[in-house]
């Protein structure tokens, strides 16, 4: 039963980044630039487009590899990292708690499943 657990966490988690990292991913280099922005109170202010692409493509890439179970660890690190990150600029920017409680509950998914890893229901388990 613990392996379905995983396997249902991992394609709830993983569908919903997947799902909002896409338009992301597809906004070109407006969107990216944007995006890019976001990172700016961290003191990041340098190639903004390059820094938007890597966070689309983080939640859209990492989200389908985390719910397959394909490059596990590396995509539950890569999407924990992308929340912490999320958590600090929401925190930087004064949001309270509700500003920063969602990416907060979704980094600490991805970081108890790259802790624990994927289970027995995965991609990378049928390969080998």
């Amino acid at each position: 039963m613990g392996n379905t657990g995983l396997l249902l966490i991992r394609l709830a988690f993983g569908i919903y980044s997947a799902y909002y990292g896409l338009p992301k991913l597809l906004s070109g280099l407006s969107g990216w630039e944007s995006l890019g922005g976001w990172v700016a109170p961290l003191g990041i202010t340098f190639l903004p487009v390059l820094w938007g692409f890597l966070l689309a493509a983080i939640e859209f890439i990492g989200g389908v590899c985390f719910a397959l179970g394909i490059f596990f660890r590396g995509a539950s690190f890569s999407l924990f990292l992308r929340s912490f990150v999320y958590v600090l600029i929401a925190f930087l920017a004064g949001s309270g708690l509700e500003g920063f409680f969602s990416p907060l509950l979704h980094g600490a998914v991805y970081l108890g499943l790259f802790l624990t890893g994927e289970g027995y229901y995965g991609i990378s388990r049928i390969i080998r």
